[in-house]
């Protein structure tokens, strides 16, 4: 029969793998400023985030991203779901757009398996 220290011993060590897998997202927004970040072993997910521009916005995005594994993908996309600009991947650049057409544009990241950072931010100017 199991003691109660062994459960304690036994969920301690299940918590310390969980913390120790190595995962972490970290998102914000505020109304002309965002970033989302992530570092990650094995993630297979996606991240989406709205951002709702005006014709003649300024949008400059900054990105960083290393890909140790896996698969990696970050897009922007129209609200009509058409692919604007396609961000490279393992790499770092910059990249500065002016809105065309009102609307609520999404960024887009999906990962398989990826082992790696990436760090994506933005800001609008009015």
């Amino acid at each position: 029969m199991l003691t109660k220290s062994k459960w304690s011993i036994g969920i301690i060590i299940i918590l310390c793998l969980v913390v120790m897998s190595g995962c972490s997202f970290r998102s914000s927004t505020n109304l002309s400023a965002a970033e989302v970040i992530v570092t990650s072993t094995d993630w297979t997910d996606f991240k989406r985030s709205e951002i709702q521009l005006q014709e003649g916005q300024h949008l400059a995005v900054d990105y960083a991203s290393e890909i140790d594994a896996g698969y990696l993908s970050m897009k922007l996309y129209t609200e009509s779901d058409d692919v604007l600009v396609e961000f490279g991947v393992g790499t770092t650049d910059k990249m500065d757009l002016i809105i065309e057409q009102s609307g609520d544009y999404y960024l887009m990241i999906v990962g398989e398996g990826f082992d790696g950072e990436l760090q994506v931010k933005w800001t609008i100017d009015m």
